[in-house]
């Protein structure tokens, strides 16, 4: 099957779900936004996983028995994570608007905090199950690939986002989406 039109189906199948933590209407500054910028915050999210995709489908060059089970499985992961990650953005919200109190409640965030924790060791767990289920399918070499390319993606998208928010206050954009093929 061709690798293109495998990825579109899964990614309809599987990426036609909130991305990224973003969840009902809960910002990390409290503040509401504008519909339309979500909307579009949404459509590069969406674009920026199928990157992802894309990059490690080339990169770990799998084989046809192996496309299926991986991409259910890493879509499931991903799934998994921005779960967690909507959660832990609803907890960091509530430790924000503790501390804007004139007087935080000790109590509430160290509840809070130990909440934030919890969720910290579940994609912790999540990711090593993954990584887990991974060796009765991958080779040694492709989930090293796999584990460089999650890292390296993860640091060069942050590192775009610096730029493009240093550059972006100076009227530049960013140069590009993140690379991560360098292995």
């Amino acid at each position: 099957m061709n690798r293109r039109l495998l990825l579109g189906v899964v990614l309809a199948l599987g990426l036609n779900l909130p991305c990224f933590g973003q969840g009902g209407g809960h910002h990390r500054d409290g503040m509401g936004g504008d519909p339309r910028a979500e909307g579009m915050g949404m459509e590069k999210r969406k674009h920026l996983e199928e990157l992802r995709m894309l990059k490690m489908l080339e990169l770990l060059n799998l084989t046809s028995e192996q496309e299926i089970p991986f991409l259910t499985a890493f879509n499931q992961l991903r799934q998994d994570q921005r779960g967690l990650d909507q959660k832990g953005d609803i907890l960091l919200d509530s430790m924000a608007t503790e501390m804007a109190q004139a007087k935080p409640s000790e109590a509430r965030l160290k509840d809070l905090i130990a909440r934030t924790r919890v969720l910290e060791m579940q994609r912790i767990e999540r990711m090593n199950s993954f990584i887990d289920h991974m060796e009765t399918l991958l080779t040694t070499e492709q989930i090293a690939k796999l584990m460089i390319f999650q890292k390296r993606f993860e640091m060069e998208l942050l590192e775009q986002i610096g730029r493009f928010r240093r550059d972006g206050m100076q009227g530049g954009p960013p140069e590009g989406p993140p690379d991560s093929g360098g292995l």
